[in-house]
């Protein structure tokens, strides 16, 4: 897939899509790792090394301990977190940090982005190193394994990229949201259908992309500048207290420029009221 005039739209559609609970099984897409992402340079920047089979091994024994410890808690949080792609709880997650409508804007952009390009590069070590999913017979899946490969754990490259930039932009629930993050990797063992070495990779992997993102886009995007303008005075002109951000001035994702397609000021129209 390239990036095009619609790719903004089909992000959001993404994301919209992402929040309607269906069958795990529907998202498979072999060829979403040569996509092209919008900041990481290319998805092949984030390249895992290979678990180990010794590793796979040790993990299976893990995955059969957990199970034998699946209580309600559990059981309703593996639940919780596989009511449909991985991108589906966080979008309400977000929703719950948002403050006014400027921040609106933003957080839905710079979560639903990482979210995006993380899961890029996922698809790009998914079929890199094509390892199947955990299977001997101690181990029952507690929901419909994915039809994909095991490593890295999409789930948790979902939650730490989300969580990551939710940590960014707002610091003083960074910690509270990470460990959330951390909930839904364990979750996944726990339903038997990842590796714990999947759900670490997948965790560091979500956490570098977002944090690229922060550096190279989410800093340097303009939005910390102040206000340069003056609130007009005159007649006729609007009364009200400025954006917080220089929002005509941030830099926008697809448009080259705010003012790209500005209309021409309007007529100078001067009302004679009647009674």
């Amino acid at each position: 897939m390239k990036r095009n005039s619609y790719s903004f739209g089909l992000l959001i559609l993404f994301a919209i899509y992402g929040c309607q609970p269906a069958p795990v099984n529907n998202y498979i897409e072999p060829t979403a790792g040569t996509w092209k992402p919008w900041v990481i340079p290319a998805n092949d920047s984030f390249l895992l090394p290979p678990p180990d089979k010794n590793v796979l091994q040790k993990d299976l024994s893990e995955i059969a301990a957990a199970q034998k410890n699946i209580d309600s808690t559990m059981r309703a949080q593996i639940h919780f977190w596989n009511s449909g792609p991985p991108a589906y709880r966080w979008q309400s997650i977000a929703d719950d940090f948002i403050d006014t409508t400027q921040n609106y804007l933003r957080v839905y952009a710079l979560v639903n982005v990482a979210i995006y390009d993380a899961t890029l590069a996922a698809w790009k070590n998914k079929y890199a190193h094509n390892i199947t999913r955990p299977a001997s017979q101690e181990i029952k899946y507690e929901v419909l394994a994915p039809q994909t490969p095991s490593f890295p754990c999409e789930h948790s490259v979902t939650a730490a990229a989300a969580a990551t930039m939710l940590g960014y932009l707002y610091p003083d629930k960074a910690d509270s949201i990470l460990e959330v993050a951390r909930q839904v990797g364990r979750s996944r063992v726990a339903a038997g259908v990842q590796y714990p070495s999947d759900v670490k990779a997948g965790f560091e992997l979500g956490v570098r992309v977002a944090n690229y993102i922060i550096e190279n886009r989410a800093k340097k995007d303009g939005w910390d500048k102040p206000w340069p303008g003056k609130i007009p005075t005159e007649k006729g002109y609007w009364k009200g207290k400025p954006l917080k951000a220089d929002i005509p001035n941030v830099k926008p994702w697809v448009l080259s420029s705010t003012n790209q397609f500005r209309s021409v000021p309007p007529p100078d129209v001067k009302l004679t009221w009647k009674n």
